[in-house]
């Protein structure tokens, strides 16, 4: 069973300064449920507030329109109300919501599991609160993040 970190509780003494940009890259590639040849459909409904797990899913023949495709590490992001902190890693092959964004880690400079976090934590918002108010953020508006602290120790080694 996979456990809940606090989030509000990290120890941030060996973090060290990115651009968003630099870390995460957004992924567009868009099929139709019926195309898609996965099994598992995510919508914002399936993401739970503060919580980076997915643990609900429903299946491609629920949906109709574009979807996003997503893999193993991607982290879905809901760009609808993102006030509400809804990030979360994928562990599947799967498509999830038009309504969301899906970032894939720049795995030479981090993992995918922080870049979760990124969207969940709070100081993020505090930081970059009025781009978090809009009922609808955009790519444009996330790259206008101000530098993020990502954890020393989620640095690949690059030897």
């Amino acid at each position: 069973m996979t456990q809940k970190i606090d989030l509000n509780n990290l120890d941030k003494s060996t973090w060290k300064t990115f651009k968003f940009e630099d870390i995460a890259q957004k992924i567009s590639k868009t099929v139709k449920p019926d195309e898609a040849e996965v099994d598992i459909y995510v919508g914002l409904e399936h993401i739970d507030a503060n919580d980076i797990h997915i643990r609900r899913k429903g299946v491609p023949s629920d949906v109709k329109g574009g979807k996003l495709r997503c893999y193993p590490g991607d982290v879905i992001f809901g760009k609808r109300r993102a006030y509400q902190r809804k990030a979360a890693i994928v562990d599947f092959d799967g498509i999830c919501s038009a309504h969301a964004f899906v970032f894939r880690a720049n795995e030479e400079i981090i993992e995918p599991k922080p870049i979760s976090f990124l969207f969940t934590f709070r100081p993020i918002y505090a930081q970059n609160g009025r781009y978090f108010c809009w009922r609808f953020i955009t790519n444009h508006k996330l790259g206008r993040f101000k530098t993020t602290r990502i954890p020393a120790t989620t640095k690949r080694s690059t030897s």
